[in-house]
């Protein structure tokens, strides 16, 4: 299962239509930003993961717990991310959605929105894992992951 980096904290959550209908009138959010690459390729690409076909079913305003993330008063800076609900072993959990590239930016692809596409956060991840046993790049990789770990339970 995908585990992601960061731990966020949830503050709210919107529908996909409240979010996409703020985008067409380029209007903010509570006072964020819904112009962003991401929410664009959400609302031209679809808000369904293109390899296993799970729907996204809402957005949520979040901000990054251990608040690395703030603006020059030091509040919280706040985000929108997209979600879907997956059925696992234990119940329904969230699925976090994330953009992929088509041709990736370590094959030298671009940000255009056609090299763009919509993928949930646990493939995204199997098709980096994947992409780099490709490339023969298996040992580096597996290494900077085990240092990650080390990295990670030293804090």
């Amino acid at each position: 299962m995908y585990k992601c980096k960061r731990e966020f904290r949830r503050h709210k959550y919107y529908s996909i239509s409240e979010v996409f209908e703020a985008f067409v009138q380029q209007h903010q959010l509570d006072g964020m930003n819904v112009g962003n690459r991401k929410i664009i390729v959400f609302y031209s690409k679809g808000t369904k993961c293109y390899i296993c076909g799970l729907e996204a079913t809402f957005f949520a305003k979040e901000s990054q717990i251990n608040n690395t993330n703030v603006d020059k008063n030091g509040n919280p800076v706040f985000h929108l991310n997209l979600y879907g609900v997956k059925n696992g072993k234990y119940g329904p959990y969230d699925v976090l959605f994330t953009q992929d590239y088509v041709i990736s930016s370590c094959q030298n692809g671009s940000n255009d929105l056609d090299n763009l596409r919509t993928c949930c956060a646990e493939c995204n991840n199997r098709k980096g894992f994947r992409a780099n046993m490709k490339l023969g790049k298996k040992k580096d990789f597996i290494d900077n992951v085990l240092e990650r770990d080390q990295t990670s339970k030293r804090r």
